[in-house]
């Protein structure tokens, strides 16, 4: 894939993150993009290609835009760019669990307690969009076995 292609095909499957204004529990709900719902070609990129690697080249295309008005504290900005979707996607993992997700993160529950507030993460909202998310799932399957069962019936 050549460096054009890859990046139209980058840009296709980003989504914009959460800003300072919007809605902090973003990172928790459906505006985080679905791996699965990026084209083939940009999968296949991002699952041959090192973690470290990725973050080598984006932290060298943020490098490229700093100046001398640029922050200093560059080391707390990057770590929180990595901790909060994380902390959110292990969350989410263990479905809200937070015993289960410090275990996974290796951190006691305060420090996760602690992080959660920091990213403003609401375990209780994930529950909630995992409970309503499990609902539909459930009312879609019920809904397809119940067709499945009429269009038998009417044969």
């Amino acid at each position: 894939m050549n460096s054009e292609n890859l990046n139209r095909t980058i840009e296709g499957a980003t989504v914009q993150g959460p800003t300072d204004d919007s809605d902090n529990t973003a990172m928790t709900n459906e505006k985080l993009l679905s791996f699965s719902s990026c084209p083939e070609e940009f999968k296949l990129f991002i699952e041959e290609t090192s973690l470290e690697k990725l973050v080598y080249w984006k932290l060298h295309n943020l490098f490229e835009k700093f100046d001398e008005d640029s922050p200093n504290d560059i080391l707390k900005t990057v770590l929180a760019h990595v901790e909060r979707p994380l902390f959110a996607l292990v969350l989410k993992k263990t479905k809200g669990n937070q015993s289960k997700a410090a275990d996974v993160l290796g951190c006691n529950r305060n420090t996760l307690h602690r992080k959660l507030k920091e990213f403003s993460i609401e375990p209780r909202d994930l529950r909630r969009a995992l409970r309503n998310s499990e609902r539909s799932s459930a009312k879609s399957t019920f809904n397809a076995r119940l067709e499945e069962n009429s269009a038998e019936a009417r044969q």
